[in-house]
């Protein structure tokens, strides 16, 4: 008895060893990346669709490890733009163009649009005069579909866009949340 209690305290005393030794994984830290640019194109209302389909964005931004980031975002949405309850996105492409602080070249991930809505920013209206839009919220998942270059093997995942545009400038600024490369 007196070797079998040994044994388990011995047991013990390595297992203890090795899980003070043990290091968890550190977690992926998710990027945040902010952009700045415009609004490229309004998009188009197409009647047998009743959808805007190609209202696009061109912005760049850079983080630590790159030096430009490009993106391009394409949404389509529902209707006319609603000042009221706004519109849902329904769809859309979108491409994020990757280059080292050398200037070179490394790849893209790339993806569709899945959801998300536009919310209005509505001046008052005065005396008989309708208000008129003044800015937009958008918000979206992006689909991350593939990858070139550096980035051939990219992991499939949804990441959070938003991005806050002037209508009358078309400058906006977005920003991407969860992105992993």
């Amino acid at each position: 008895m007196k070797n079998i209690i040994q044994l388990v305290v011995v047991t013990l005393a390595l297992s203890v060893g090795a899980l003070a030794q043990f290091e968890p994984n550190e977690p992926v830290e998710a990027k945040t990346i902010s952009f700045i640019g415009d609004q490229s194109v309004a998009g188009e209302f197409v009647d047998m669709t009743q959808k805007v389909e190609g209202n696009s964005f061109v912005l760049n931004g850079t983080n630590k490890e790159y030096k430009s980031l490009l993106l391009t975002v394409a949404f389509d949405y529902y209707g006319m733009p609603d000042y009221n309850s706004g519109n849902e996105v329904t769809g859309g492409l979108w491409n994020l163009a990757v280059y080292t602080k050398g200037g070179d070249y490394k790849g893209s991930i790339y993806g569709t649009v899945t959801t998300g809505s536009i919310i209005w920013s509505v001046s008052q209206p005065r005396r008989g005069f309708a208000g008129v839009a003044s800015a937009r919220n958008t918000r979206a998942a992006l689909l991350i579909v593939g990858g070139t270059g550096d980035f051939f093997d990219v992991r499939r995942s949804e990441v959070r866009y938003e991005s806050d545009t002037d209508i009358s400038t078309g400058a906006s600024t977005a920003t991407i949340y969860d992105l992993e490369f």
